[in-house]
């Protein structure tokens, strides 16, 4: 369970509500109703928010030299996930 807590950290769950904004078209177009086009828009949030994550692990993997040098980002990345990042150690 603790490593699946760490992996949402490590995705930014927190974060993807910012990508509900791809859904605000529907309501402006009155769209609400057809299932083809929120069928659509779900799909693009999902991708919003999987895009999202990757990018936000990849900056992590590149900065993760960086940060174990930086008196305050290496707690930082520490408590973020500690489980996913050990391997890097």
């Amino acid at each position: 369970m603790t490593q699946l807590y760490d992996i949402a950290r490590l995705l930014r769950v927190y974060q993807w509500s910012k990508n509900a904004l791809v859904l605000m078209p529907l309501v402006f177009a009155q769209q609400l109703l057809d299932s083809t086009a929120v069928l659509r828009s779900l799909i693009a949030t999902a991708a919003f928010c999987l895009a999202s994550s990757a990018a936000y692990i990849v900056n992590d993997i590149r900065d993760l030299e960086n940060d174990r040098s930086h008196p305050i980002n290496a707690d930082a990345r520490c408590r973020r996930a500690p489980s996913v990042h050990q391997w890097r150690r």
